[in-house]
């Protein structure tokens, strides 16, 4: 092989992995873009493969289930997360059952213990993950804390089965007076 032909091989082969670099810090630099926006998103972001493995998150859904980091959570399933055995079990038969119809929910109203124990309540939407040939390969999921909305709900109710007694203990004191001979009981 002469010199030129070598020189000439070796600057191919600098051009290659040159570009090769720069197609790979492309990648990279958009995966990281995507994930910035999925953390900008204000909404807990999750997707998992076929047996319910989380394959990523954004940071907030991290943050709820004790990660670190988004990266945490690859791997993991619903079992090794904060979440009791009873949510994770939930989540589970929700998955496989839209894994399964290809269909998403959309709405659902769950508990959740987070990961400093406390119970909280969040709006979960689920869809189906589709690969190019259509065939389901996972889920996608968000959800939000309705905890507030939820607690403002109850307190709600309280109230009105408080005045609704109310009304009925009066209701029976004004028929008292109006027939005193009448029993209030």
């Amino acid at each position: 092989m002469s010199k030129v032909s070598t020189n000439t091989s070796i600057l191919r082969t600098e051009d290659m992995l040159s570009s090769l670099s720069q197609s790979l810090g492309m990648f990279s630099s958009s995966t990281e873009f995507l994930q910035k926006v999925l953390d900008t998103i204000p909404q807990k972001v999750f997707w998992k493969d076929r047996d319910s493995k989380y394959l990523g998150c954004n940071q907030l859904f991290a943050d709820v289930a004790g990660l670190n980091s988004p990266r945490q959570i690859v791997g993991l399933n619903d079992f090794d997360l904060p979440w009791s055995y009873e949510e994770s079990a939930f989540y589970r038969t929700c998955d496989q059952r839209i894994m399964a119809d290809g269909k998403a929910e959309i709405g659902i109203v769950e508990s959740q213990v987070n990961n400093e124990g406390s119970l909280t309540w969040v709006e979960t939407n689920k869809v189906p993950l589709s690969d190019d040939q259509g065939e389901v390969i996972g889920i996608l999921g968000t959800f939000h804390d309705i905890t507030k909305l939820k607690e403002a709900e109850h307190a709600l109710q309280r109230s009105n089965e408080d005045l609704e007694r109310w009304v009925n203990e009066r209701t029976k004191e004004l028929k008292y007076v109006a027939d005193p001979g009448q029993s209030t009981v």
